[in-house]
């Protein structure tokens, strides 16, 4: 069995088009000058302020109220105010990172443990090999075929029948460890690699356990307009993970870090949502990974019955970046650069992305039955150690001046209610324009919330809880955080 590569494309969430001037009538800014908003993130603080507690420094309620109407859209809030402890929020420069060999050892070791894993080999069988052959045959002799192909197709048909020689008539499974290997896809047509990667793979059949930790493609430069580089990813599954298919307000239940279950959910559910907070932290510690618990979501399965009867329930513990005690942002999704239209020979491009850290453990009451670690960061340096930072009274004026303006168009043609349910200042991955490899950690007025839309023909939708604005807490502008500025 020939090991494949897939392309991974991580769903964007697009909230709208995001503007970022001093007026509510400004036309939408795409960049931003990093080394102004550093500079303004360094600037002295007025005296006393830099003793002062962050709660201190931006001096915000315990409870953001707001409600407006204007038009089709809608916006209310009572929403709690999140603001960490401590007396410093940094600016911290990151890179787009990969695994190392310490850490895919160690959560082998911590998830794994003593079972025995397989893999299959990473070469084909005669059987698949001669598919191949038999393709390029028949591409040779079709009255359709590319002359300026001959060469190549020839020299490819070849290479197969020399490998189909040596070639096994079937494979066995071998057994597999933590140790990165290099895997590569191959261009069928012309033998040429498309593009490699370190990768560990495992498997259980018996104990249904699988385990892979798979870093960035490296693209051949033949092929970069076509292949991305990927995102680095880590997953286990255990025997008893269920696939509950896409989030939905139906499916998933934001419990917050100290919520409870209802009556409904507790008669099946025995672990409490204290309980699988509580497992998470002690894998992140064990693990040893620089991370927070950010939310706790419980899950539910529904069966085929007309009732929907829910037939399995599991926690979703999300995890982010922690920076020396700060949380980081809860973002799912990532930020992308759009392609060139006219790159590459004429050939279709993809869009360059890179996916916010995050990591899932998911727990039921048999344990952790899953973790996925996607995008690990890699910490550079930091730019500024206490950031300068908006009172929340200038922040609150944002938000209701850039509100209504961001979510005008989508309210076109429905009837639109943006309910805010937290305001949480945080740190955010933002990138350097242009780049999908260098960005910066940056404090942000993030407002969480859900949308709830209702359609001329009465139909009616909502979306789960998510990231509605992104304000910056240094400068006040709007952060778009599909294109990560």
């Amino acid at each position: 069995m020939k090991r494949t590569l897939a392309i991974i494309i991580a769903p964007l969430l697009l909230i709208g088009s995001f503007a970022c001037q001093p007026t509510p009538d400004a036309p939408i800014v795409m960049g931003k000058d990093l080394d102004s908003m550093i500079e303004s993130a360094a600037a002295p603080m007025p005296n006393g302020t830099e003793t002062k507690s962050i709660a201190e420094q931006v001096n915000a309620p315990a409870i953001f109220q707001y409600e407006s109407t204007k038009g089709n859209l809608t916006i209310t809030a009572n929403a709690p105010v999140f603001v960490p402890t401590g007396s410093a929020m940094p600016i911290v420069q990151v890179r787009r990172g990969d695994f190392t060999q310490e850490q895919v050892d160690r959560a082998w070791a911590v998830l794994v443990g003593d079972a025995e894993m397989w893999e299959w080999p990473n070469e084909r069988t005669k059987e698949e090999l001669q598919a191949d052959i038999l393709y390029i045959m028949q591409q040779l002799e079709s009255a359709d075929f590319d002359p300026s192909w001959k060469e190549i197709y020839e020299r490819r048909l070849a290479e197969l029948q020399a490998e189909y020689q040596t070639a096994p008539m079937e494979l066995a499974p071998q057994r597999a460890d933590s140790k990165l290997k290099s895997y590569q896809q191959i261009d069928e047509r012309n033998g040429q690699v498309i593009c490699e990667s370190m990768a560990a793979y495992g498997h259980n059949s018996q104990s249904n356990i699988y385990f892979s930790a798979e870093n960035r493609r490296k693209v051949m430069p033949a092929y970069r307009n076509q292949y991305g580089p990927g995102t680095a990813r880590m997953e286990y599954a255990a025997a008893s993970q269920q696939y509950f298919g896409e989030s939905t307000p139906k499916n998933r239940y934001e419990l917050g870090l100290n919520g409870q279950l209802d009556e409904s959910a507790a008669q099946f559910v025995r672990t409490s949502p204290a309980d699988a907070k509580a497992q998470a932290e002690a894998l992140i510690r064990e693990m040893g990974l620089p991370m927070q618990v950010s939310r706790v979501n419980l899950m539910i399965c529904y069966g085929d019955d007309a009732k929907q009867t829910p037939v399995y329930y599991s926690y979703s513990v999300f995890c982010t970046r922690d920076i020396n005690g700060l949380p980081t942002a809860f973002k799912q999704g990532a930020t992308y650069i759009e392609p060139d239209p006219d790159a590459g020979r004429g050939e279709a491009t993809y869009s360059p992305t890179w996916d916010y850290e995050l990591v899932e453990i998911s727990i039921n009451d048999s344990g952790i039955s899953a973790f996925v670690w996607t995008a690990p960061l890699q910490l550079i340096e930091t730019k500024v150690e206490s950031s300068a930072l908006l009172p929340y009274a200038e922040v609150q004026e944002i938000f209701e001046r850039m509100t209504p303006i961001t979510y005008e168009l989508q309210a076109e043609g429905a009837q639109m209610t943006l309910e805010f349910t937290e305001v949480r200042l945080e740190m955010l991955r933002i990138v350097e324009q242009g780049s999908i490899e260098n960005g910066l950690l940056i404090p942000v007025w993030n407002f969480y919330g859900v949308r709830h839309r209702a359609f001329k023909n009465g139909e009616t939708d909502s979306t789960i809880n998510y990231l509605l604005l992104c304000i910056n807490a240094i400068d006040g502008s709007i952060i778009d955080t599909t294109k990560g500025y």
